[in-house]
């Protein structure tokens, strides 16, 4: 079947190497652009690979200016990422595939949903952060690949942090900088707060029991003076609910203010 549909592809588009087929695939292919199934669209039967007739606008342009990578202009390439750079997006972290914008001066990529920023597997990165929990001043991206150690959890990190210009270049993980100020975890009676730095001491976590840098964020119980948790085990699956009591709290004060 797929020779058969070999011989019917006719279709030569700049953007790939093979003949394409214009057809409705329904769901059995997954749109390389949008990441979305179904639809009519351009299919290579060769590579079972398919892009929505409405995406193939992203290719109209083989060399553009991304706010992400702002110093130099990205070109297209269509055959995957070069030999001398890894095949991830520098941004994102996923998988970059056979399409991806890149600069060669910087051996930077940019995966074409970062370059059209949406994706039912990805969010919206933004340039800047401003009235985050775990820090007052506003956070730029800094996208590229970069080694630091993240001043919110502590750990290390090799590509595209935010970081803190009016704080002598704080870093921060992309997650960290989205940490919840106040949360319950069950490891714990009382709720936790966010603070940084932790502060001196000699702190053990109360989740995995390792010993926390108090020169980093860690969350702190304010009735238990000697509990405390790393960033990440405070925030892991396992731990938390994924709600934020600052967001609880206010709309508490809120509701007993109106009575």
């Amino acid at each position: 079947m797929v020779d058969a549909m070999c011989s019917q592809a006719k279709l030569n588009m700049p953007w790939h190497y093979h003949p394409l087929l214009m057809l409705d695939v329904g769901d059995h292919l997954l749109c390389v652009i949008c990441g979305l199934p179904g639809g009519y669209g351009y299919c290579c039967p060769r590579c079972r690979m398919m892009v929505h007739e409405k995406c193939v606008s992203v290719f109209d342009s083989p060399e553009i200016t991304h706010h992400f990578h702002a110093g130099h202009s990205l070109k297209l390439l269509t055959q995957g990422a070069p030999e001398y750079t890894d095949a991830t997006c520098h941004v994102c972290g996923k998988h970059v595939g056979n399409f991806l914008y890149h600069c060669d001066i910087c051996k930077f990529n940019l995966d074409m949903v970062c370059v059209v920023q949406y994706h039912k597997h990805h969010k919206l990165i933004p340039v800047e952060l401003s009235n985050m929990k775990v820090h007052e001043h506003t956070l730029t991206l800094i996208p590229k690949l970069i080694s630091f150690v993240c001043d919110a959890c502590g750990t290390k990190g090799d590509r595209s942090p935010y970081v803190c210009l009016e704080c002598n270049l704080m870093f921060f993980h992309q997650k960290c900088a989205h940490l919840p100020r106040v949360i319950n975890v069950n490891r714990h009676d009382h709720r936790v707060s966010y603070k940084y730095p932790l502060g001196r001491g000699e702190w053990r976590c109360g989740v995995c029991l390792e010993d926390i840098d108090w020169s980093y964020g860690a969350y702190s119980c304010s009735d238990c003076p000697n509990y405390a948790i790393h960033s990440r085990c405070a925030t892991g699956d396992d731990v938390w609910d994924g709600k934020s009591l600052m967001e609880y709290l206010k709309k508490s004060k809120t509701s007993s203010h109106s009575r």
